[in-house]
């Protein structure tokens, strides 16, 4: 049974997040580093994403589902909910980066 391209890729991100979440606990200034690279991430993905969305809304233009392995974006209102939640856990992120522990 041959693996299909989005396990591998699953298997890859989960290896390597795995790795850097260790990292970040062991080591703490590379955990706000991380949280910050995933925070800008996060929230150029919502914003990109925010953006397509309303400008073919505006436009009228014709939807098409989106699919990515198990992720399906099939109506204007998921891709909306995506891109907020994206937005969110990018805020959330960046507000976890500067959380410092109290010594």
């Amino acid at each position: 049974m041959a693996a299909t391209g989005f396990e591998v890729t699953s298997f890859v991100l989960g290896l390597i997040l795995g790795g850097l979440l260790t990292l970040g606990v062991c080591f703490p200034r590379v955990g706000r580093i991380f949280a910050r690279t995933l925070a800008v991430v996060l929230l150029a993905g919502g914003g990109g994403m925010l953006t397509w969305v309303s400008y073919g809304l505006l436009r009228e233009e014709a939807w098409t589902a989106i699919v990515w392995g198990p992720i399906r974006i099939a109506q204007t209102s998921d891709a909306f909910g995506w891109s907020v939640g994206l937005l969110i856990a990018g805020i959330a992120a960046l507000a976890f980066s500067f959380n410092r522990p109290s010594v």
